[in-house]
């Protein structure tokens, strides 16, 4: 009887073996996998970037959800940043301003759902992106999605599931980024660097900084600061073509927003004349869809309005010097007037409600 069970057992396990093997190997590879990400996590969390300049978004976003009364938010990427003086919009107006300008690598669609549930009747969107959006996915980068939705948490409401994963997928080359700069710096510090990266990388370092930003949202740390590098160059939209789903999604947006009793400017960034005279064809398009059929936007001025000589920027062919983006910004102001008729004062609105 002994040696039946002693068989019978080991018939259960050799029948059990095929049924375990695969069972154990997904276990396996689930604990590896939790394993690498923890380790990626780990890299992440613990090793700092390599500025503050992600913590703006906390900055604008309390300052678009502190305003209870009319205001006007400009959305848009860094050329909103770097060239915008919100205060001239403000005494235009009368209306305070929030300048929501940082990335365009978030895309157009995460700027925009950013900003929807912080909007009122009555509210003012100026939308200013860069050229190169027109030319790229409006879905935005997984890493720049990842950055921002680590540093402010609430924006992965903000994100479509296909963007999560995007951001989700990008971990291990944010993990491999933050480690060949640790790797990058410790041999600097013991070998002599090159100029390029002390004149170029390590400024905007300093430049694209928390601090570098004024309550309004606009970014200062640039000012008096001289360029020496060749200026970066916008994409090459003849080569790409328009992209067609971003026009789309500002007239729908401005469309949502007109039914809400909120007034969309649609604006332009500003753009260096060399690389405008390149992608002439390309830009005037993008406008003339945009201003074209029964659910034209309202975009006072043409892309052209916004061309200036090389003189008037800093580092790229979109970002304006310190100096010269009141102009800009004046333009801009005139634009809100022009679509709306009049002057939206917001002075008078909040006299009336105090004296009410």
């Amino acid at each position: 009887m002994a040696q039946q069970h002693t068989l019978d057992t080991a018939a259960d396990l050799e029948t059990d073996a095929p049924h375990k093997g695969p069972l154990r190997l997904i276990g396996e590879l689930l604990v590896l996998a939790i394993a690498i990400l923890a380790s990626l996590m780990a890299i992440i969390l613990m090793i700092p970037d390599k500025n503050d300049y992600s913590k703006a978004t906390l900055l604008k976003n309390d300052r678009l959800a502190a305003i209870e009364g009319r205001k006007v938010v400009l959305v848009g990427g860094s050329n909103l940043a770097y060239g915008m003086e919100s205060d001239v919009i403000q005494d235009a107006t009368g209306c305070p301003t929030v300048n929501m300008g940082m990335n365009g690598y978030f895309g157009v669609r995460y700027m925009l759902n950013e900003v929807k549930p912080r909007l009122r009747d009555g509210d003012i969107v100026v939308l200013a992106f860069e050229w190169d959006n027109y030319a790229k996915t409006v879905d935005g980068a997984g890493k720049d999605l990842f950055a921002v939705s680590r540093t402010n948490p609430s924006a992965i409401s903000r994100l479509t599931p296909k963007q999560m994963a995007m951001a989700a997928s990008n971990l291990p080359y944010v993990a491999q980024t933050k480690l060949f700069r640790v790797i990058d710096d410790t041999l600097r510090g013991i070998m002599p660097s090159g100029g390029d990266r002390v004149v170029g990388s390590t400024v905007l370092d300093q430049i694209e900084v928390l601090d570098g930003f004024d309550e309004q949202g606009d970014l200062n740390s640039h000012e008096g600061v001289v360029w020496e590098l060749a200026y970066e160059p916008g994409a090459d939209l003849a080569a790409h073509g328009l992209e067609e789903p971003l026009i789309d999604l500002i007239k729908g947006f401005s469309a949502d927003m007109a039914a809400r009793d909120i007034t969309v400017v649609v604006s332009y960034t500003p753009t260096m004349r060399s690389y405008y005279e390149e992608q002439k064809a390309v830009i005037d398009e993008a406008h003339r869809q945009l201003t074209s059929g029964e659910d034209a936007v309202n975009a006072p001025r043409a892309p052209e309005a916004f061309v200036f000589d090389a003189d008037y920027f800093f580092d790229t062919v979109y970002h304006l010097k310190t100096t010269t983006r009141a102009e800009r910004s004046q333009m801009v102001a005139d634009d809100i007037q022009t679509v709306l008729g009049s002057t939206p004062d917001c002075r008078a609105t909040a006299q009336q409600g105090e004296s009410s």
